[in-house]
């Protein structure tokens, strides 16, 4: 199948919608599709938009083979051009570092107390020390 216009964006420090509305949320987001005739302003591109073709081929035997693929795909993109800027970069360091405290705040979920701190100071104490 035909790829038109893929792009990724990451527009740093701006306001995400939040509406009600359904055909407003379209609205919007239909104006920030990139076309040919249609460039929308402010956008900041990882990955700037380009055509291309994908094929996916399954494959239906009856067997179970280990040795060939289930599906197989095919990707073929006319030109790839990848942007960064400050912000985008200082985004991502951020995400991934909220990524890492999340999963080390999950090894250590096990030993926080239930209670409030003024109800189980001890556990409080037990849970910063084994942390």
């Amino acid at each position: 199948s035909q790829l038109k216009n893929l792009a990724v964006y990451w527009n740093s420090g701006t306001k995400l919608f939040q509406t009600e509305n359904k055909s407003q949320f379209r609205t919007d987001m239909n104006k920030m599709i990139y076309t040919k005739s249609t460039k929308p302003h402010g956008m900041r591109y990882l990955l700037t938009p380009m055509d291309g073709n994908f094929r996916l081929i399954l494959n239906n035997s009856m067997g179970i083979d280990m040795d060939l693929p289930r599906i197989t795909g095919n990707l073929v993109l006319d030109k790839v051009t990848i942007t960064i800027d400050n912000n985008q970069y200082k985004d991502f360091v951020g995400l991934f570092q909220y990524f890492h405290l999340w999963e080390v705040s999950c090894q250590y979920r096990r030993f926080r107390p239930q209670l409030l701190i003024s109800e189980d100071p001890k556990g409080w104490w037990r849970f910063a020390i084994k942390s």
